[in-house]
């Protein structure tokens, strides 16, 4: 022996074989190792679950030759485990270094209650045990959707994820469902390493009556799912419509007017329209009310009637809520006068006037004349009223008579409504 060592030391060492003749020697160089294990680093000792911390040991002085090798372990592999499950590790300092390689502790979401508390310990045969205490934060999560009720395929949810504490390692992913087909959701939304928000939509479709829907978030944590549950209604896009002018006289025009009672969507919203009599009232099959608008309008065209006919129109949204209004679609009136109305057969001719209630539509109105005594005075077998007119004068031609005679002039629509 040389002494006590108390440093890392080398020492020349001799033996000798005694019961040996001659006497054996041997001699050689014995190191003495004096380094201890300084410190157990964790570069967090306070981590949100979830949170993967990074640590070392460090030595008291410089690895001898061989290096030194060391076991850490974590007393729960369930919350702070090294990767997996994995409770023991081992780290190695090599010769000359005083510091170990890195280690990770990969920690786990968890939801509480209160904060999980994990020891993380050195063990190396002959030495101290060093211990640190890694405290892992619960986080919980407010899940919202904005507004509480929107109008189905006009107005979508817009919903928002809010953790209590910033987002760990990777990210917190969230699953997202729907209780209703009605509302559409992404499957995952991930909240951002270091941030501890996100937004994302859910998208309405067309209901035909109030549909209420549960939307759910849920997060894969420690000891069991972190769940948490929004409920939204959706409701029909309510619909109206007017026609102006209404009542309208047959052969003329009027408008229809379309309301919805949200603005349409980026494609628009078509609207598709009918006429319970087709002969009397013709629509359009549809309509695109713009994107952004709430309103659109159409033209009716009407069709001569020989007496007031009310006709239902309807306008119908993609999910079957309708709406209708009455036209009514009034008679052309007719009146004929002669003038003068005693002529001379032959020598004078009369003058005949026909008037209608309402202006001619597109195409004029052919009036059919007809004379009770053609003989004594023609008449022309009909005579168109231009359009936007009301009246049109024709020429009554006469023909000698022997004896007075009285002659009817009548004037007849195609609906049948005539005068004399």
């Amino acid at each position: 022996t040389a002494g006590v060592a108390t440093n890392n030391t080398f020492r020349n060492v001799v033996a000798e074989r005694l019961n040996t003749n001659p006497v054996q020697t041997r001699q050689g160089t014995l190191f003495v190792d004096q380094t201890g294990i300084a410190s157990l680093d964790l570069e967090s000792l306070n981590v949100v679950g979830g949170q993967w911390v990074k640590g070392h040991i460090t030595l008291t002085q410089p690895a001898a030759p061989s290096g030194l090798r060391c076991k850490v372990r974590s007393n729960n592999g369930t919350y702070a485990p090294f990767g997996g499950t994995v409770t023991e590790i081992e780290v190695f300092v090599p010769a000359g270094a005083i510091r170990s390689n890195d280690f990770t502790i990969t920690t786990k979401l968890h939801k509480g209650p209160g904060n999980v508390n994990v020891q993380i310990s050195t063990f190396k045969q002959d030495y101290p045990t060093l211990t640190q205490t890694l405290v892992l934060r619960p986080i919980d999560l407010t899940f919202t959707a904005t507004p509480a009720a929107a109008i189905g395929g006009s107005q979508n949810f817009d919903c928002n994820l809010l953790l209590t504490e910033l987002a760990p390692t990777n990210g917190v992913t969230t699953a997202i469902s729907s209780s209703d087909t009605v509302v559409t959701v992404p499957s995952t939304v991930k909240i951002d390493e270091g941030t501890n928000s996100k937004a994302f939509t859910a998208v309405t479709k067309s209901v035909v009556a109030p549909r209420t829907v549960t939307l759910t978030a849920t997060i894969n944590t420690l000891p069991s799912a972190l769940v948490k549950t929004v409920s939204v209604t959706v409701n029909p896009l309510s619909i109206g419509l007017t026609i102006s002018p209404n009542p309208i006289t047959g052969g003329l025009a009027t408008t229809g007017t379309v309301t919805v009672g949200a603005p349409a969507g980026s494609s628009g919203l078509r609207v598709t329209l009918g006429s319970s009599n087709t002969a009397v009232a013709v629509v359009p099959s549809a309509i695109v009310i713009p994107t952004g608008q709430t309103q659109g309008t159409f033209n009716i065209a009407t069709f001569q009637v020989g007496a007031n006919t009310n006709v239902t129109i309807s306008a119908r949204t993609p999910a079957g809520v309708q709406a209708t209004a009455t036209l009514t679609v009034v008679a052309l009136n007719i009146q004929v006068t002669v003038n003068p109305n005693s002529v001379v057969g032959g020598i004078e001719n009369g003058l005949g006037n026909i008037a209608i209630s309402a202006p001619a539509p597109g195409g004029g109105t052919v009036v059919n004349l007809t004379s009770s005594m053609p003989s004594a005075a023609a008449v022309p077998a009909s005579t168109t009223i231009p359009a936007g007119q009301t009246s049109r004068n024709f020429v009554i031609t006469t023909s000698q008579v022997n004896v007075d005679r009285s002659v009817s002039i009548t004037a007849r629509l195609a609906t049948g409504r005539s005068a004399t």
